[in-house]
């Protein structure tokens, strides 16, 4: 087994930074590219990588294929990356694909649409675990990058909710693939069907599932003791050795719309409408309780055990979603072991492996309700158009195309999804369904007729988007000699 060189590896990728419940991310703009390249030595020993030990604040750095451009890389290397980002999320392809039309179109966006994305060139993320540590970095990081003659694109605060819930009232950061030759310190529970990844999913530089490396930037240049030699072109040498890519997205979230809807669900279809219901209705949209626990082990009630249970799977004793809906939101982002028939495990399991990411989400905005209960958040007055909150949806992955980009499509936002004709997830609906006036659906499997919950809105909507390629330490350190 291939040794993972952690002290190289951006901790992000690997490390949760559970412990750094404050984040601030933020977007600049280069200038002059000198300038950028000199300002980026000075912070390259500031990184994080996976071995560093407990501090006080975290910093991890990405960089778009404009942001390469913008520091003076030429063709030679920008067509070394692959497609996907070199495409960007903008093209009309990539929006059909990814959901992001009407409701979702760029034009709404805030941020990273066709007239601001040449803008986007190095993404800096911050981490702390205490709002003053937090703005010590941040203040560090403009003062140093306007200093160099970067602008400050966009600031975008964030902080861990309590219970870790998003504003939903969900416990998020649930059931992370686990990555070969790693364990986290940090993880209380690791269990066997999450640590069999390949890092080569994840990270450049190794084996993926199909026991090749994936497509990693490379550069021609000889004199180089930074580099390993690419094991894609042994005339060229690894730019993306230890690095991956990451897709930074902002969703917003209609909290007040999707629990009245969920209200409004179970009155019809259950003929009650208290917080026991709405809790019961939306845990079969969630695939899980709001404490986390998983509804396939526990189909009648909550038992507060949050992320304790993750140790499941579906094809046992869970096959037709009689107790998790096929159609959950969790269990479509993870179909586990039951996507192909009962008795065929391992071919779902071995086909899940290559479409897993890691996630690194992380919410913004106030709060519905600061306990994040259910029934404080039923109860809170609708905060209005002008409070908003979401998450910044972060997922790490070696290979956009076969990871991100295909379980957005293939299983997210496709309404045809397993069996389904027209049931979208049923968090983000299906925009071009609403546009065509077609009714969306999320079906409830249940003994002896099931429940199917008509007028699914889109509860989830796009309001930025992003792809970009995270260096290994050394190759930031050779990005920003040359």
């Amino acid at each position: 087994m291939t040794k993972l060189e952690l002290n190289d590896i951006q901790g992000i990728i690997l490390r949760t930074y559970g412990s750094k419940r404050q984040a601030h991310y933020m977007f600049l703009t280069i200038q002059d590219p000198a300038s950028a390249k000199k300002w980026m030595a000075s912070v390259v020993p500031d990184i994080t990588t996976v071995d560093k030990k407990e501090g006080t604040a975290y910093i991890n750095m990405g960089i778009t294929c404009q942001g390469m451009r913008a520091l003076g890389f030429g063709d030679d290397v920008i067509n070394s990356f692959p497609n996907e980002i070199t495409d960007g999320p903008l093209s009309d392809h990539k929006l059909r694909m990814l959901g992001d039309t009407f409701v979702n179109d760029p034009k709404n966006w805030y941020w990273g649409n066709q007239e601001t994305a040449s803008q986007m060139h190095i993404l800096v993320m911050i981490y702390a675990d205490t709002p003053d540590n937090l703005q010590i970095q941040i203040s560090k990081i403009v003062q140093s990058s306007v200093a160099s003659g970067l602008t400050v694109y966009q600031h975008f605060p964030s902080h861990l909710n309590k219970d870790n819930k998003e504003h939903f009232g969900y416990r998020d950061g649930i059931s992370q693939p686990g990555v070969l030759g790693f364990r986290d310190p940090k993880k209380k529970n690791v269990y066997e069907f999450e640590s069999q990844v390949a890092p080569g999913e994840f990270i450049l530089g190794y084996e993926n599932e199909y026991k090749v490396c994936p497509t990693s930037p490379m550069v021609q240049d000889n004199t180089t003791t930074l580099l390993q030699p690419s094991p894609l072109n042994e005339d060229m040498k690894d730019l993306g050795r230890n690095g991956s890519y990451l897709v930074f997205r902002q969703l917003e979230e209609d909290v007040k719309g999707f629990w009245n809807f969920v209200l409004e669900s179970a009155r019809g279809h259950y003929g009650k409408d208290d917080v026991d219901m709405a809790e019961y209705v939306g845990a079969k949209m969630f695939g899980r309780w709001t404490s986390g626990a998983p509804i396939t082990l526990h189909p009648e009630k909550d038992p507060l055990t949050g992320d304790k249970e993750n140790d499941y799977n579906y094809a046992a004793n869970d096959f037709d979603g009689l107790k998790c809906p096929v159609g959950a939101h969790a269990r479509r982002a993870n179909p586990r072991d039951a996507f192909y028939a009962q008795d065929a495990t391992k071919t779902s399991t071995d086909f899940l492996k290559k479409h897993r990411l890691i996630r690194r989400a992380r919410p913004y905005g106030d709060p519905i309700a600061e306990s994040m209960q259910l029934k404080d958040i039923l109860a809170a007055p609708d905060p209005g158009p002008d409070n908003k909150r979401g998450i910044y949806f972060i997922c790490i992955n070696a290979d956009f195309s076969r990871q991100f980009e295909f379980m957005q499509q293939t299983w997210i936002v496709n309404p045809k999804f397993k069996d389904f004709y027209a049931d979208p997830d049923p968090l983000m609906g299906s925009p071009d369904l609403k546009e065509m006036g077609l009714t969306q659906y999320f079906t409830i499997p249940e003994e002896p007729i099931r429940q199917r919950v008509s007028g699914v809105q889109t509860f989830v909507t796009t309001k930025g988007s992003a792809y970009f390629f995270m260096p290994g330490k050394k190759a930031l350190q050779y990005i920003a000699e040359h």
